[in-house]
């Protein structure tokens, strides 16, 4: 019935919410560690290095490092845009459930 239906949103809603505050975390965690990988980059910029392979190997390294970082961060973000959406829909049905009076 209605209130079977009200409590499955519920629960779900509250598991979204979970989730996205997990992912909030983790949002949170990927950009801290791409400021300072940016950080890093600018730092090993304005050292100065020897000429050589040496130098450039650790800075592809570095490159492929805030790569990795940023595909994270966009990864996440997805997550988070996707639970959202979930959000939205789970509480328009609730609305509507609640409208036509079922869910009380």
């Amino acid at each position: 019935g209605g209130t079977e239906q009200r409590f499955r949103l519920l629960g779900a809603l509250m598991e979204v919410n979970s989730r996205h505050l997990s992912g909030e975390a983790r949002r949170a965690g990927a950009e801290i560690s791409l400021q300072r990988a940016l950080e890093d980059e600018a730092g090993a910029a304005s050292a100065t290095q020897p000429a050589g392979e040496a130098a450039t190997l650790p800075a592809a390294e570095h490159g492929r490092r805030v790569a990795a970082l940023r595909r994270a961060l966009e990864t996440v973000e997805g997550e988070l845009r996707a639970l959202a959406c979930e959000r939205e829909r789970l509480a328009g049905e609730l609305a509507a459930l609640d409208a036509a009076g079922d869910g009380r």
